[in-house]
């Protein structure tokens, strides 16, 4: 099981734009909603982050 740590709004960003081609989706039935971001290959979770109406968002990845 993959672990994840918390990071940075542009930490997040950054790895985004690091790791290969990546399908996102809104996971809607959580609240706050969260964004997911999978391996287009593997169809591993590599990174996610909780959308907060009143705050930035919660970002985490995948410790490597």
């Amino acid at each position: 099981m993959s672990k994840f740590k918390e990071v940075t709004q542009a930490e997040f960003e950054a790895a985004l734009k690091a790791g290969g081609p990546l399908v996102r989706d809104r996971a809607q039935m959580f609240d706050p909603p969260m964004e997911r971001y999978h391996d287009e290959a593997t169809k591993r979770l590599v990174a996610y982050r909780i959308m907060h109406d009143d705050r930035d968002p919660q970002c985490y990845v995948e410790e490597t």
